[in-house]
């Protein structure tokens, strides 16, 4: 690049010498920095007021002519306020010739670099003011996944090439933070506030006042003066960042010259943890263009069908070079898995997007295709779509022909994988639901399939969830090594009715045909399974609570699973007052704030069921939060009910755990509950009604249930075993099961019937 104007000594002498050589080597070093880089659009020099890379008298001479004549026009205002005072006037022409030949001091930064306006004005750069500060925001966590492991916080950077002091700088909006003295962001650094200092963020400022709330938020970044640096007001849906909406990934932006409001500048981390006080794992990522319509035809294809896939992207087609498709069938019988490529063609183009479509060949029945797409641009660059950490880094649907016999909703538990669709970011798991007599799948592609001790967890994704659930438990086939063991499901199953029966709210337990995948050389394998839902906001919200309470469970101890950071005051106040040894004062207390029939027929189906292990732990208890809300008490982890072992478990055991075949701790409810005569009174009388004939507890209503359901399972099993093959020991199972609660039921009766005589 040329220089315009040229560099004159003046009588400063030696001084003025000097200042002539310094001038030239910054010139040159600006043309060399300028040609490198071409300047973003708040990017300058300063003094440089025609940006044409170096300072010298032209630029005086362009800001006086834009000032006195307005003969030319001031495409950078910043550069040409040579003072960094936020006006333009003679004075910056001025500032500009003392620089050059007088000796005079620096200009203020950034002076001998290309970067932003280090200052809150209104001036800019191509009439826009201020669009990119020095300081920006540049990673936000603000939903940490549950339970709650590491802090959530909002991450400055620094993209300047020298340090600033930030001290009394503000966050405002959802949170609200002052930094203190010393807050120096170093050159192209970070700086984190965080509303748990030390919780898994080294390094961090804080603790900040008010949260970030995980349905979205407004930040602000203010200076010392109180002007506004930059503001953010992120979302929780599309077209915002999916994956750092509780997921573990936070929200880390790609480009800090498009604005921060703009979700554009914005991916989820590649990191499960994100990347506090360093560079953003996700950095570099184009900010166009991103998919904003996709369509999938047929949408429920057979295997006989080719699948066409169109796309709009909020980009132009005249800059994109060209747009593929890559796909792979993930999980088949087949004995290979094939994918593939597809040019994907221009279609048409309006507003700024363009359309793109191409068709992926036909897969064979029970095929999970998943694809995605990348596109290069005109520029050089390439952006993989869906990004790669999202929580669905593909798009995907599945292939069926409607070729399975079956009684049982069917579920096919995709394994965890990551193919070579993408290699950044996390594997991903699925599931794909069908309902009996239909051919119709529902596919939930991403839903996290994690293991757990009775078998795994199946978590969905927000706005994708199976019958309104986020989270199911799919027990193991013939149980764990511990409790019912390969009884536990069945006993499990006909606990929960139990319960239900006499209108304790429990979670929805049910039967579903279970299709895993071993390898495509072997196929499926299908087994019968327990389905369990989760207690958690989705089980309060369908049975008419609050979903803003305080709900805990009882296991190895107290575990808060709503409101982590609120702590247990709650539950703390409810032991106090239980255990208040005035019992007219503690029944006066319970009568107003615990839902004393509830507990009291949890009482009578865990001592009905021999639920011996359910009153000290295995249990959820719940506060809605609202005045004259009452405390609510909810069963869990059933599998040891119905066991012959605790047939004559005696009836007084909610008050003191001595059951004379069991002996355990007093129940943390139960035994306050059952301490008050006229309750544990109640409670007795509700035991005698239950073993009456057409009681909840009728021995001949539960004998022909569990006949039906056994018959139910085994007409399935016959259908599951063309695909299986003979299916001995699962029959035998079955058959085992419900034998052994049907004795259970008659000898528990007996026994019941003579304790309360």
């Amino acid at each position: 690049m040329g220089f315009s104007g040229g560099l004159q000594v003046g009588p400063g002498g030696r001084s003025g010498l000097r200042a002539v050589a310094f001038a030239v080597t910054c010139t040159w070093l600006f043309a060399l920095m300028f040609l490198c880089r071409e300047p973003a659009l708040a990017d300058f020099i300063r003094g440089d007021a025609n940006r044409d890379g170096v300072v010298n008298v032209t630029d005086a001479v362009t800001t006086l002519d834009g000032l006195i004549s307005r003969g030319t026009q001031l495409h950078c205002q910043d550069a040409a306020d040579a003072d960094d005072n936020g006006r333009l006037n003679i004075a910056d022409a001025i500032r500009i010739l003392l620089f050059l030949f007088h000796g005079g001091e620096p200009l203020s930064n950034p002076g001998n670099l290309i970067g932003p306006d280090p200052t809150c004005d209104l001036l800019g750069c191509e009439d826009a003011p201020d669009p990119t500060p020095a300081i920006v925001f540049s990673e936000i966590h603000y939903n940490s996944p549950e339970p709650v492991t590491k802090s959530e916080f909002v991450e400055l950077h620094n993209r300047t090439g020298w340090e600033i002091d930030a001290s009394g700088y503000r966050l405002v909006g959802g949170v609200d933070y002052t930094l203190p003295e010393g807050s120096l962001i170093p050159a192209n650094g970070f700086l984190v506030v965080a509303e748990f200092p030390g919780a898994g963020v080294a390094n961090a400022l804080g603790p900040y006042g008010g949260q970030l709330s995980n349905s979205g938020e407004r930040i602000e970044l203010v200076d010392t003066d109180g002007c506004l640096l930059e503001e953010l007001r992120y979302a929780d849906r599309l077209p915002w960042v999916e994956g750092a909406d509780g997921y573990g990934p936070t929200m880390e932006r790609v480009s800090y010259t498009t604005p921060a409001d703009d979700f554009h500048s914005w991916r989820a981390s590649f990191s499960q943890t994100g990347t506090a006080g360093a560079q953003n794992s996700s950095a570099g990522v184009p900010t166009h263009p991103m998919i904003r319509a996709i369509t999938i035809k047929p949408t429920h294809p057979t295997s006989s069908d080719p699948v066409a896939v169109e796309l709009s992207l909020d980009l132009a087609s005249a800059a994109i070079e060209k747009v593929e498709m890559n796909y792979r069938r993930l999980v088949s019988p087949a004995r290979n898995l094939p994918g593939g490529f597809v040019a994907m063609a221009l279609q048409s183009e309006s507003g700024g997007r363009s359309r793109f479509a191409g068709t992926i060949p036909p897969q064979v029945s029970q095929s999970l295709v998943r694809f995605n797409v990348n596109v290069e641009l005109k520029s050089g660059e390439s952006v993989l779509l869906p990004h790669e950490g999202e929580v669905q880094p593909f798009q995907s649907y599945f292939v069926y022909d409607g070729e399975l016999q079956h009684l049982l909703p069917i579920v096919w538990l995709i394994p965890l994988s990551r193919s070579d669709l993408y290699s950044r970011g996390a594997p991903r798991s699925g599931a794909i639901f069908l309902e009996p007599g239909s051919t119709i799948v529902q596919v939930f592609d991403g839903a996290q399939n994690r293991r757990s001790p009775a078998g795994c967890k199946l978590k969905f994704l927000k706005g994708q969830e199976y019958r309104g659930d986020r989270t199911l438990n799919i027990q193991l086939e013939v149980g764990g090594d511990t409790g019912g063991a390969q009884y536990g499901p069945h006993q499990e199953h006909l606990g929960y009715q139990v319960f239900d029966r006499l209108g304790v709210f429990t979670p929805r337990a049910e039967w579903f045909r279970v299709i895993t995948y071993r390898n495509p050389e072997t196929g499926h394998r299908h087994s019968q399974r327990l389905i369990i839902q989760q207690v958690n906001e989705r089980f309060l919200g369908m049975r008419g609570f609050t979903v803003a309470g305080d709900l805990y469970k009882l296991d190895a101890g107290w575990e808060k699973k709503t409101n982590p950071r609120t702590g247990s005051a709650t539950l703390n106040e409810l032991g106090a007052q239980q255990a208040t040894e005035n019992i007219s004062v503690r029944r006066s207390w319970m009568l107003e704030n615990v839902e004393v029939e509830n507990v009291r027929n949890y009482s009578i189906a865990s001592i009905l069921i021999s639920n011996w292990d359910g009153f000290h732990k295995n249990l959820y208890i719940y506060h809605p939060l609202g005045r004259g809300d009452r405390w609510w008490l909810f069963p869990w982890d059933l599998d040891q009910v119905f066991e012959p072992t605790h047939v004559q478990l005696r009836v007084h055991y909610p008050l003191d755990g001595l059951g004379g075949t069991a002996a355990r701790e007093p129940g943390f409810m139960s035994s306050p509950h059952h301490g008050v005569p006229d309750f544990d009174a109640a409670y007795r009388a509700g035991l005698i009604a239950a073993t009456q004939p057409g009681g909840v507890f009728d021995v001949d209503f539960w004998t022909a249930r569990t006949e039906e359901l056994e018959a139910f399972l085994l007409q399935d099993v016959e259908l599951m075993q063309e695909v299986n093959g003979p299916a001995v020991s699962r029959r035998l199972q079955i058959e085992s099961s419900y034998n052994r609660i049907r004795n259970f039921l008659t000898a528990r009766t007996e026994f019941l019937k003579a304790a309360l005589e």
